[in-house]
């Protein structure tokens, strides 16, 4: 116990310095957010767990070590509906000040649309639409109030969203995946 106690610690301090180095630097990053296990070559990979060794503790609430314009890409793949509606808008226009101007946001969140319409056909019972609107998983219960999904997004509410913080939204396309059906988004902040 005393191990795994000292390992996160250390994980923690390394995240730190990291993060000290980054603001201090001017050079552009690229940014995968939230990213959980999934960490791509030549970002910061940031979560707010332990998940790999190429992962950076982060709370993607409040980039502090990320200098206004820093970032070049913003990656949020099922991300932003995890957050608090009561401040998502907020914390989306944190990561659009770090979006240096011509930079790409790439966002994928549940389609509401979608999961609605599979429901209403009868092709999904209510605990599946429950388990995909709540996203209750194997992730988030050992974090303060959890990490299941606190919001919905469908197409228009996204593309309103990006476009009220500035963004031109290029690309939104419908990703079905074997488990749901999901919004992928790629927006230019402008």
């Amino acid at each position: 116990m005393a191990r795994l106690r000292i390992g996160n610690l250390i994980w923690h301090m390394t995240s730190w310095f990291k993060q000290r180095r980054i603001k201090r630097s001017s050079k552009l990053v690229r940014l995968n957010l939230g990213c959980g296990s999934k960490s791509l070559d030549g970002y910061l990979n940031i979560d707010i767990r332990k998940t790999g060794p190429f992962v950076m503790y982060g709370d993607v609430r409040d980039l502090w070590f990320v200098n206004p314009e820093q970032a070049a890409v913003v990656v949020a793949f099922d991300l932003f509906e995890h957050i608090n509606p009561w401040y998502a808008e907020d914390v989306l226009k944190m990561w659009l000040s770090k979006l240096r101007h011509g930079g790409f946001l790439y966002l994928q969140v549940p389609d509401l649309k979608k999961q609605m319409q599979m429901y209403l056909s009868g092709k999904w019972d209510a605990e599946k639409l429950s388990r995909q609107l709540i996203g209750v998983g194997d992730y988030g219960d050992d974090v303060p109030g959890g990490l299941g999904h606190k919001a919905a997004y469908d197409e228009e509410r996204l593309r309103k969203l990006l476009t009220k913080h500035g963004c031109e939204v290029k690309h939104i396309g419908h990703l079905e995946t074997k488990t749901t059906y999901n919004l992928f988004v790629i927006a230019q902040k402008l």
